[in-house]
């Protein structure tokens, strides 16, 4: 986990594990077929260690920055969900500035969290990383109509944080409060931001689409039976999965798994 603390609100954010090392996640690019991707649930943590509640709105957003290891930005855009036509959004929009007034309060010495679920997908023959724009406080949360796409990621090391404005003005997701990010280097005192989150993005291997091979360390999804029957349409009806994790240590140092959470699916 790691934090940013700002007159004594603190900004935590959870590492997505996915393959777990010390200081390392790393995800397999998904393949180039539509409709596959690569997901991340990335798990954002607000502290407020002042005497007084700390109101966030509800549909304020959370902006992403990502850059490469040797520290050049990734320019992010704003995309709306192809799923939702222009009326849609429109009628959106104006239920969500209609509840204006709606804000999550944190009270003293406490904490919420919330989710903002990302993947890793194809679009045009260029990887992509889709982040919503608002947070998911719970299953009920608004659908989120926009998002922060980051295009032509490769296997390479990169380095995510994600940035609060927690200005009073900044009252719900619109496009010209969205557009109000502060680049890299400019994040003032109204502003929270994580310390920087180390992601690695590796290639399958060659010889094996269901296997990734990680600084010597090769894990391959096993699953027994390639062809799975669909259960009848009952209550109680269901049909068992087999799925396993071969995990082979090709280097010459022992291999330690956290054994809870080590391995996300």
């Amino acid at each position: 986990m790691t934090s940013s603390e700002s007159n004594s609100i603190r900004l935590d954010i959870h590492n997505p594990i996915r393959i777990f090392f010390p200081n390392k996640v790393a995800y397999p690019i998904p393949h180039n077929e539509v409709g596959t991707n690569t997901p991340i649930l990335l798990r954002i943590s607000i502290f407020n260690k002042t005497s007084n509640r700390f109101r966030l709105h509800l549909l304020q957003p959370i902006l992403p920055e990502l850059l490469t290891r040797d520290g050049q930005i990734i320019q992010r855009r704003l995309v709306t969900d192809e799923g939702f036509t222009n009326n849609q959004q429109n009628i959106s929009l104006e239920q969500h500035q209609s509840r204006e007034a709606v804000f999550f309060q944190i009270s003293p010495n406490c904490s919420c969290g919330f989710d903002l679920p990302a993947k890793f997908f194809w679009h045009n023959n260029i990887l992509q990383l889709k982040i919503p724009t608002i947070p998911m406080f719970s299953p009920n949360s608004f659908y989120p109509t926009s998002f922060w796409c980051f295009d032509r990621l490769e296997a390479k090391n990169y380095q995510l944080r994600f940035i609060l404005n927690t200005s009073n003005e900044n009252k719900w997701s619109d496009e010209s409060n969205i557009e109000r990010a502060r680049t890299v280097g400019e994040i003032s005192s109204e502003m929270l931001a994580t310390p920087w989150l180390n992601l690695r993005l590796v290639q399958p291997l060659s010889t094996d689409s269901r296997a990734i091979e990680v600084d010597g360390v090769q894990f391959k999804i096993e699953m027994p039976e390639s062809v799975l029957t669909i259960p009848n349409r009952q209550t109680g009806a269901k049909t068992d999965v087999k799925l396993g994790i071969q995990v082979i240590n090709n280097t010459s140092n022992s291999l330690r798994f956290y054994q809870l959470g080590s391995i996300n699916m």
